[in-house]
């Protein structure tokens, strides 16, 4: 019963309903979907399974339960239902514990589901592609029901939904609900061929009018949420990736038919949005960073150096100087930390910097420079020992902690207002000169 339903009609059910549980009569009808299910779950053994991608010969049969689930088809959760496993197809995660039962209420709920086909292929097929349309153009709830489908093994989509899902692409409204879309649905189209989803036509499409939306998306300067930061550097990381992808398969004639998209408009839409001093600093630096990321694949003309982030970056207020490294190091970290310029770049750039900016400049800093693994934080250590003629000491003097230490923005902040202090004591003629007049 739906809430709201009138009382005269819920007293009514009660009434033909009853107080007895029991089972229905052999030979009562009920639909071919039931039958199919159990014959699909007869040969499903209740212990830990391993998943489809690991074993491709025998992936038909642990996906009686995936394909139960898009359909509606699943025993109530507290019987039958995955206790254990990946939430992504694709994860790394290679073990998934099912509970498998047959409770009273996993009959009617298999008739319900019946409407939707007559064995657990078509029915699930059916349920998904409904829930896609009724997506209404969100990216979010499609890349979860595409999702879905790989778990399933439901590669093939009606042609319909397809154009369908073309349009509605276009209505969704916010870049960063498109960065990790994007991300699930490029990885399943390129590497899920265990799954049967590799080249799937509904992923080419999805990922066609995403990419074209995001571009449109990009374009306008916007400001950026701190709650958006990860989302909005994800929607990037997914466009240059996709861009990258393109870009090989167009160099490689072995290759399948590369995806439908425009590499060089991506490339013009960062450019712009590097240029404009409108734009959020964070999403500056990551537009500048996908084309430095890419500066090996496009033609030379279009090719973006350090001598152009450097530029980028003296161009920013402190507050944000860390922003924009964010973006930079983000999309071109493992271009970036390997050139001894960018190393003497960024140390003039924080020489330049007063007491009151540094202080301003450090928080954003030292969030940009946690997106460098370990390994490349120690190689650009040491490359700033060189530059100060400090070979002789080891890595570990700038990256480790100390204990007991005061943190670097605690230190920054006690000598601005030490120098303020000292500043103010000139003004009123007085000097903290400690060596003996002659």
């Amino acid at each position: 019963m739906r809430p709201g339903t009138a009382p005269v009609l819920v007293q009514a059910m009660d009434v033909l309903a009853g107080d007895i549980a029991g089972q229905l009569a052999d030979g009562t009808p009920q639909p071919p979907l039931v039958k199919a299910v159990r014959d699909e779950l007869a040969g499903a053994r209740p212990r830990a399974a391993r998943p489809a991608q690991a074993r491709p010969a025998r992936c038909r049969r642990p996906r009686a339960q995936p394909r139960a689930a898009p359909a509606r088809a699943a025993a109530p959760a507290r019987r039958g239902a995955q206790r254990q496993g990946p939430k992504l197809a694709m994860s790394g995660e290679r073990t998934e514990v099912w509970t498998l039962g047959q409770p009273f209420e996993q009959q009617a709920a298999l008739i319900e589901a019946g409407a939707w086909g007559a064995n657990l292929h078509d029915a699930a097929r059916a349920r998904l592609e409904d829930e896609l349309r009724h997506a209404q153009g969100r990216i979010g709830p499609l890349a979860e029901g595409l999702n879905q489908a790989a778990w399933a093994g439901l590669p093939a989509l009606s042609g319909a939904l397809l154009r369908e899902l073309q349009q509605a692409m276009a209505r969704e409204p916010r870049f960063e609900a498109m960065g990790p879309a994007l991300a699930v649905l490029h990885t399943l189209l390129r590497h899920g061929q265990l799954l049967g989803m590799a080249d799937a036509p509904v992923l080419r499409v999805a990922i066609e009018a995403g990419f074209d939306r995001a571009l449109w998306l990009l374009e306008p300067p916007a400001a950026i949420a701190p709650s958006d930061i990860d989302a909005h550097l994800q929607g990037h990381l997914a466009l240059r990736r996709i861009v990258a992808d393109v870009l090989a398969d167009r160099e490689d004639a072995a290759q399948a038919e590369p995806l439908d998209v425009e590499p060089a408009r991506a490339l013009a839409v960062w450019q712009r949005k590097a240029a404009d001093a409108g734009a959020a600093p964070l999403s500056r630096g990551a537009a500048l960073g996908a084309t430095l990321s890419l500066a090996h694949r496009v033609p030379q003309a279009t090719q973006a150096g350090v001598a152009d982030a450097m530029q980028l970056l003296h161009a920013m207020p402190a507050p944000v100087l860390g922003d924009a490294l964010t973006g930079l190091l983000a999309l071109a970290r493992e271009t970036l930390s390997s050139e001894p310029a960018f190393a003497a770049g960024m140390d003039r750039t924080v020489q330049a910097l007063d007491n009151a900016d540094f202080v301003r400049a450090m928080p954003s800093l030292r969030a940009a420079f946690a997106w460098l693994p370990p390994q490349e934080r120690g190689r650009l250590a040491d490359q700033v020992l060189t530059l100060h003629d400090a070979t002789h000491l080891s890595r570990r003097a700038l990256t480790a902690r100390h204990e007991g230490e005061a943190a670097p923005e605690a230190l920054a902040a006690a000598r601005a207002a030490e120098d303020a202090a000292i500043a103010r004591l000139a003004g009123w003629g007085l000097s903290l000169d400690t060596e003996e007049q002659p």
